[in-house]
């Protein structure tokens, strides 16, 4: 189930699309950081996901600095994935324009002029010993 909490600022949609299968699920959340709104807080457990301006994207921006469609985040083995779909004004981790890049938990990811902050719990992480030395899937600021 998806849920919105906010107490005032911009005017955000959760639309709900299908079901998803047991497994396929992790609790998100996207805590506002913008110090001129409330803190708000957008909760959800649907992964891929697409955030935008239009009303047919599963969380809906109303942000005149946001694409219709602007990014999906879904996950990789635990860890959430952000991705840009081709936006006008880009998609922004930590401060850096990306195409494609991880989103760790406390990351801040921006989009129009909405930051948030990504809190959510890792699963499924490789030991250590198991990733290649010296190779990033997702280098920083691609």
């Amino acid at each position: 189930m998806e849920r919105l909490e906010r107490a005032s600022g911009l005017r955000i949609r959760l639309r709900r699309k299908g079901t998803v299968p047991t497994g396929m699920s992790m609790k998100v959340k996207l805590v506002s950081v913008d110090s001129w709104k409330s803190r708000r807080k957008i909760i959800t457990h649907r992964l891929p996901t697409t955030i935008g301006r239009s009303a047919e994207a599963a969380i809906h921006l109303d942000d005149c600095w946001a694409s219709r469609r602007h990014c999906e985040i879904d996950e990789i083995d635990g860890t959430l994935v952000v991705r840009d779909l081709g936006s006008t004004h880009g998609t922004f981790v930590n401060g850096h324009r990306i195409t494609e890049a991880r989103l760790l938990p406390g990351d801040m990811l921006t989009i129009g002029i909405s930051s948030f902050r990504a809190q959510y719990k890792r699963r499924n992480q490789r030991p250590e010993s198991c990733t290649p030395k010296g190779i990033d899937l997702f280098p920083p600021g691609q």
